[in-house]
């Protein structure tokens, strides 16, 4: 009976841990739904650039060609931080499955320990 209390309490801890752990907060989405804002605005800009240029004909080619190769840059610009984010949640990911897995090593060391008292951690 005890050893089941013992049990159930460390997987509700377990449980716990996981849950506080994975919670995205607010401000670690922040960085990336303006990204994606940014991105979104480039894209209806070059949208809309591309409808002005179709009806101003050929003058000002040249200016809209260094408005086009200016959105690509910020579009690429905006893409290096989408990934930089990405990068960053996996390692978020990776420190939450090692948190799990030293979790689960001390919930073992701890049975092991209830098994047999005369046994050292």
């Amino acid at each position: 009976m005890k050893k089941t209390l013992i049990m159930l309490s460390s997987l509700a801890v377990v449980f716990l841990m996981v849950s506080t752990v994975t919670a995205v907060p607010q401000s670690s989405s922040n960085p990336l739904m303006n990204a994606i804002d940014k991105m979104e605005g480039a894209e209806q800009e070059l949208t809309e650039a591309t409808l002005e240029s179709a009806s101003d004909g050929p003058s000002g080619v040249l200016g809209k060609i260094i408005d086009l190769i200016k959105l690509l840059i910020d579009l690429i610009m905006n893409l290096i931080t989408i990934v930089q984010s990405i990068l960053s949640i996996v390692a978020l990911i990776q420190a939450v499955f090692n948190a799990i897995k030293l979790v689960m090593d001390l919930i073992q060391q701890i049975m092991d320990l209830i098994q047999d008292p005369s046994a050292t951690i």
